[in-house]
Order: structure tokens, then sequence, then C-alpha cells
């Protein structure tokens, strides 16, 4: 099925890219799911069940429970799913995540935990509220009104400001080399001031968020313009230094080469929606 896009309210855009609901899966199988990088943290209700199963790279297989909160990835995984499930995702800002749930975003980055986990009371009750929902409409209206709620907490909304803006150019200008620099000395940062905050409000340092960031934009211009792309030419117009350098980001971030992509003529689906 198509996905099913909802608008944040007003008052959550700032923090929320959007809300997605999907289907995946197959019924009493596994299906592979690849994830790379989106550059924001997400969190994810199931709709008419309580847990999921999933493997990643190879390992174990994990059960988590809804709603899960997946912070940061910073490579690519390969995911596998079983059975099919009804999911639900909020895509976070880069500081919506922090700013809503009042949690340090680098104690998350590749890592996924139950929201009761991390807000107590509150998300246990939130939880409550979801389980086993049916509907997705519902399930907006709920985790709507939960959210507006948190925009009272005391978290840091002027740095998350400050940090949003910054994010913002990033994601502009993530093609120009020594963009950090020029970020800091304009924003009156240090480098490693600035550092610490993207660590702990976004969830990984200004230099690896440029990087995934420009990936995606350079993705993003694949899909438009596959027909008529030449690697060494997207990696100049992507800031990449040359086209080895391209290549290994294209590596680590997508799991396979570029020539690879272009044998298999398709782009992954990923996990995270939106």
């Amino acid at each position: 099925m198509a996905p099913l896009i909802f608008t944040p309210h007003p008052a959550l855009q700032p923090y929320i890219q959007c809300y997605v609901y999907t289907e995946m899966g197959t019924p009493g199988e596994w299906t592979q799911a690849e994830m790379a990088p989106p550059g924001y943290s997400a969190l994810i209700i199931l709709l008419e069940t309580e847990k999921y199963c999933i493997s990643v790279n190879g390992e174990e297989t994990q059960h988590y429970a809804s709603p899960t909160f997946t912070g940061q990835i910073t490579c690519f995984s390969d995911v596998h799913l079983y059975d099919r499930i009804k999911i639900f995702f909020v895509s976070f800002k880069p500081c919506g995540a922090y700013r809503l749930l009042g949690i340090s975003q680098h104690e998350c980055t590749g890592r996924s935990f139950h929201l009761t986990d991390l807000l107590g009371s509150s998300g246990k009750s939130l939880s409550e509220e979801l389980i086993n929902q049916p509907d997705a409409h519902k399930v907006h209206a709920v985790l709507e009104q939960f959210l507006l709620q948190r925009l009272s907490l005391p978290a840091k909304k002027e740095i998350c400001d400050r940090l949003s803006y910054v994010s913002e150019q990033i994601r502009l200008h993530s093609h120009s080399n020594q963009l950090i620099s020029r970020i800091c000395r304009k924003e009156g940062y240090s480098i490693s001031r600035l550092e610490r905050h993207m660590k702990e409000i976004v969830g990984m340092g200004p230099k690896k968020f440029q990087r995934i960031i420009r990936f995606n934009n350079t993705l993003s211009y694949i899909r438009l313009h596959r027909d008529e792309c030449k690697w060494a030419q997207v990696a100049a117009q992507f800031g990449y230094y040359d086209q080895m350098h391209f290549i290994r980001e294209f590596k680590l971030f997508y799991g396979k080469t570029p020539e690879a992509y272009d044998k298999e003529g398709w782009l992954m689906k990923i996990v995270h929606a939106g």
C-alpha cells in the first residue's frame, strides 16, 4: 500500500517532519528491508499487535514492543522483519526528539528503546492508550495530543532552536567543504562546543551529520537523474574529494557500491519512511 502521510500540528512542525502510516512485510515470512541512515530519529508504533521481530546484520533476532524509539543511525544496516506489520512512524526533525522527549540523543544513537524505558510513567500511559490500536487516524490523534503536551517540558528550547538553524544550514549546504568551520565562525561556536551540543541534542557530531545529509541529498539527485548520472560528476557536484571518496561513503551508508546499485537499477526499501 502507498504510505499515508499526516502533517504535524503547526506548533509541532519545528520538531516533526511528518507522521507516516504504512504496511511492511509478508505474513509468516521474513522480509528484507535494508536501512540507510536517514538523518533523523523516529518513534515507531505498531497497529493491531504489540511486538515485532527484527534481525539486523545477521545478529540474533530481537523482539521489540510498541512504541519503540529509534535513535540516529550512522551506517547501513541489513534489516529483516518477520511477518506483515502495520506501522506508524513519527519522523522527528534533527532536534525534535530531544525537545519533545527530553532525552539525550547521544545515548540513543544506534539503539532502540521501549518508550516506557525512556519516559517512565508518561511513556507507559501512552503505550497503554495505543496498544493494539487498529486505526491509523486514531494513533495520529493520540500522538498529536501527547506531543503537544510535551511542548511544556522545561527543555532547552533556545539551544534547540539554535541547533535547528545549524542543522538546516548543513542540510542546505551539505556539499560544501569547510562548512562546519564557517558555521562555527558565523554562530560564535567553537568546534568542540558544537560537537558536544549536537551529540547531545541531534545524536551525532556536525561532521558525521553533514556526511549523512550529503549522502541523502546525493541519493535524491540520483533518483531524479538516474539515466544521466556519471559518478565522477556526481562526486564533484556534491563535494566529495574524488570518486573513490564518493564510493567509500556510498558503500558505508548504502551497503553497496554505486556500480552495484547501477546494475540492480533500484533503490532499497528503507525502514524509516518519510
